[in-house]
């Protein structure tokens, strides 16, 4: 079957940069269903996430030897916290989870600040989520800038506390 512009799997790069240009596919965009990417994101991140994995490796070595703690830090960009089910959102929460379970099997602690603000961005839509980013480009504001420090300050002792290596 021939690939469709407004399937998921048909052209998304230039989906979303209609949905960028164009205010009205934009709303398009949001009301049509996205198809669940998993497969396809997992057979297209692997070798970045072997790089990752290596890298991450590698610094997990390099710091066993100066006696330093090494914390992961997860910040979702725009379309995790408010387009959750589209291609961006959902490449957003596979890399999360692989990030996590690569970082686990290194016993390097995540502080998870993408997962919390997309549950409190559900939970309260307009309590200030939306000025969290900037429109149209994803990038944080000055605001998100500041619920992700107070997120690092509110989670960190909890992170370290409970992970294996302070134990």
């Amino acid at each position: 079957a021939e690939p469709q512009l407004w399937s998921p799997t048909g052209l998304p790069a230039i989906r979303q940069a209609l949905a960028v240009r164009f205010r009205v596919f934009g709303i398009l965009e949001r009301l049509l269903p996205n198809q669940d990417m998993r497969e396809v994101l997992k057979q297209n991140a692997r070798s970045s996430l072997d790089l990752f994995g290596a890298m991450l490796s590698r610094l997990v070595n390099g710091t066993q030897s100066t006696r330093t703690r090494l914390t992961l830090v997860l910040i979702g960009g725009a379309s995790i916290i408010h387009r959750p089910s589209s291609l961006e959102g959902q490449y957003q929460e596979y890399l999360r989870n692989e990030i996590t379970r690569l970082a686990g099997s290194l016993e390097v602690p995540v502080i998870d600040l993408a997962g919390g603000m997309a549950l409190e961005a559900r939970q309260a839509p307009l309590a200030g989520a939306q000025s969290w980013y900037h429109p149209n480009e994803g990038h944080l504001t000055p605001k998100g800038h500041l619920r992700c420090a107070n997120g690092v300050i509110a989670l960190r002792q909890e992170v370290l506390h409970n992970s294996p290596s302070s134990h």
